[in-house]
Order: C-alpha cells, then sequence, then structure tokens
C-alpha cells in the first residue's frame, strides 16, 4: 500500500512539473467558439475528466455487483 502512495505523489509531481512549464496561452476553436486558455489548464481538465470517467466507471461496476450479489 505504500509503494502506491509514492507512486501516485511521484505521478503528481511529473504532472505538476509538466503544468508549470507549460504555461503558454493557447486559443481553442471549435466549432462557432473560440478560446484563448492555458495550455495547463487544457491538460489539467483533461486530466481530471478522465479521472471523473474512470471513477464513474468503477462506481457503476461495483453498484452493479452489488446488486447482482443481493439478487442471489
Amino acid at each position: 500500500m505504500k509503494t502506491k502512495y509514492i507512486i501516485v505523489l511521484f505521478l503528481l509531481f511529473l504532472i505538476a512539473t509538466f503544468l508549470i512549464q507549460n504555461a503558454e496561452i493557447l486559443t481553442i476553436k471549435f466549432l462557432f467558439w473560440e478560446f484563448t486558455i492555458s495550455f495547463s489548464l487544457v491538460v489539467l481538465i483533461s486530466i481530471l475528466s478522465g479521472f471523473v470517467m474512470y471513477w464513474l466507471i468503477r462506481v457503476k461496476s461495483k453498484v452493479k455487483n452489488l446488486i447482482s450479489n443481493k439478487k442471489k
């Protein structure tokens, strides 16, 4: 368990270093919209949305297993 926390801290350190070094402004165009935003913020939003999607899929799987176990 301790190794897992060390790996997570190391990955967070790498992500933070990447975000600090890539702070330039980026223009994003999508259909009719145009946004000016920091590249670091785009990467951070992408990482967080990936984490949320992973978490939702995991919760759905756990709820499905819980329901199937109660039916037995």
